[in-house]
């Protein structure tokens, strides 16, 4: 096996510093992350928002908030892809049906399931 020569200590000092360049800055993969860590921050805010109403209101504790909101993503999502037309188009029809589909599944939901509870 052959080796790799060992390169000289004034090889490596000679070397010119590598400049990332405006394009490459910190500055917006930091902006970045600190959106996305809102946004989870949000939507986990909203679930255990969601769930001590229930369990106030019903006193029962529902755990099928987090399954309504993986279909309603779901939903929004093949809604978005599988319409025709343009993308945007079908993001705006996927905000007008995924909530009425997944609000009409709840009632269900809670007419057959959660009303013989209590």
């Amino acid at each position: 096996m052959d080796r790799l020569p060992i390169q000289h200590l004034e090889d490596w000092q000679s070397a010119e510093p590598r400049n990332p360049g405006p394009d490459k800055a910190f500055g917006p993969f930091l902006l970045l992350a600190l959106k996305e860590a809102m946004l989870a921050a949000t939507v986990l805010a909203l679930s255990a928002a969601g769930l001590s109403l229930v369990f106030g209101v019903m006193h029962v504790v529902n755990v099928a908030n987090g399954e309504f909101y993986m279909l309603g993503a779901l939903l929004a999502f093949a809604v978005t892809t599988l319409g025709p037309g343009p993308p945007a188009f079908g993001f705006l029809a996927a905000l007008i049906f995924a909530p009425l589909v997944l609000g009409a599944l709840a009632a269900a939901a809670d007419a057959l399931i959660l009303k013989r509870l209590d």
